[in-house]
């Protein structure tokens, strides 16, 4: 997944953070390691939903399912 948006009057509700656990999930299962590279502001958003910061510069998140 390259860029997501949740349209406005549904942001706040849960709706794309349940979008983005429900596909972290469906590719764990299938072998895959969800890895999500986010901005600085958004770290707090990824790491509630159970992403790790990963090492390095970059703002890289590792979905955590455990």
């Amino acid at each position: 997944m390259a860029c997501g948006e949740t349209v406005e009057a549904l942001r706040g509700k849960g709706v794309g953070g349940r979008l983005i656990v429900e596909m972290a999930n469906a590719l764990a299962a299938e072998g895959w390691m969800p890895v999500f590279l986010c901005s600085p502001e958004r770290v707090y958003f990824y790491t509630r939903l159970g992403f790790e910061k990963m090492g390095g510069s970059m703002h890289d998140m590792k979905y955590n399912n455990n």
